[in-house]
């Protein structure tokens, strides 16, 4: 289960780049380790709280693991 206190540090940075940030600004970011990311993001995408961008074919529709972004290290992601 993703620990709560990580989640709010994703979170945090997230909500400071309402467009999008790119993966690699992300995980620079909030401080996390690239696992400690990757097992946040994981829940929020399952969860339908991140999508990618628009600009990078993302429909914003909250498809969760169905997102053409999802998990991907070469896109961009949001909070949804």
């Amino acid at each position: 289960m993703p620990s709560l206190r990580k989640t709010e540090k994703l979170l945090a940075v997230l909500c400071q780049y309402p467009e999008g940030i790119p993966y690699k600004a992300l995980l620079q970011q909030s401080g996390l380790n690239e696992i400690a990311l990757l097992d946040q993001a994981a829940a929020l995408w399952k969860e339908g709280r991140l999508t990618g961008i628009t600009q990078e074919g993302c429909c914003g529709n909250r498809c969760s693991i169905y997102c053409i972004s999802y998990m991907d290290k070469a896109s961009s992601w949001k909070q949804a």
